[in-house]
C-alpha cells in the first residue's frame, strides 16, 4: 500500500491541511491515518483499517468523513498541552481516553464532563472514478446473478453474493481475487446463452458477446 505524509502545523492558526492523493485498489481498500497532538505529552489521534468500499453496493465511497478521538501512547507523563514532561517508566499500553481515564485536568471532556470530545475530522473524496460502461454496447451483463462460483472459505455461492476481494476458483488447484465489477447491476432484463452438457445437469449462462 501507499503512504503519504502531511505537513507540520505546530502552532499554526489554521489546524487543517490537504494531503496528497493516495491510490487504492480492490486488493488494498483499507485506509489508516495517524497524527500527533502537538504540543502534548504523547497524545495522538487517528483511525485504522477503514474499508473504502461500500459493503452493500460493492463500489467505492465517493466521499466519507469521520471524527477521531484522543489516545495516550503511554510513553510520557503530563496532564495538559505541554511537551516538556518526564518519561513514563515503565511504559504503559496505548489507550483511547474515556471519561474515566482522561487527565484530572478534564482536558478533552465536554462541558458536562460526561463524554470525551473528538479532536480531529478526516474527509476523503474520490478524485478519479472509472468511466461508466454502456451496457448496451457489450451485449448485456456477462453472467447472471444466479450463476454459481466456488469461493475460498465460503464454498459454492451465487455471483450476486460475490464481493470484491473474494478468491474464486479459476482452475483445479488455483483461486484468484475478484478485483472489481466492470458492469454490475441489480436490475434490468438481459438475454443469455444457456449451455448444458450431457454429463452434468447444471448449466452455464453467459451473454452472447462474453
Amino acid at each position: 500500500g501507499m503512504v503519504v505524509v502531511g505537513e507540520v502545523t505546530f502552532n499554526d492558526n489554521t489546524q487543517s491541511q490537504t494531503f496528497d492523493s493516495i491510490r487504492m485498489t480492490p486488493t488494498h481498500p483499507y485506509l489508516s491515518a495517524i497524527t500527533m497532538i502537538v504540543p502534548s505529552p504523547d497524545w495522538f489521534t487517528g483511525f485504522h483499517d477503514f474499508n473504502a468500499i461500500n459493503a452493500d453496493t460493492q463500489t467505492w465511497y465517493s466521499q466519507f468523513s469521520m471524527t477521531t478521538y484522543p489516545y495516550d501512547a503511554g510513553t510520557e507523563e503530563g496532564d495538559d498541552y505541554s511537551g516538556d514532561n518526564s518519561a513514563t517508566d515503565p511504559q504503559e499500553p496505548v489507550m483511547r481516553f474515556d471519561v474515566n481515564t482522561v487527565p484530572n485536568t478534564g482536558v478533552f471532556l465536554n462541558d458536562s464532563e460526561d463524554d470525551v470530545l473528538p479532536v480531529a475530522m478526516w474527509t476523503c473524496t474520490i478524485v478519479e472514478e472509472p468511466e461508466p460502461i454502456d451496457i448496451g454496447n457489450i451485449g448485456g451483463i456477462c453472467f447472471s446473478g444466479s450463476s454459481l462460483v466456488e469461493v475460498k472459505g465460503k464454498g459454492i455461492i451465487s455471483i450476486d453474493q460475490l464481493n470484491v476481494g473474494d478468491e474464486v476458483r479459476v482452475g483445479p488447484d488455483s483461486f484468484d481475487h475478484v478485483f472489481g465489477f466492470g458492469h454490475k447491476t441489480h436490475s434490468g432484463k438481459f438475454s443469455y446463452l444457456e449451455i448444458k452438457t450431457t454429463e452434468n445437469s447444471n448449466s452455464l449462462k453467459i451473454s452472447k458477446s462474453h
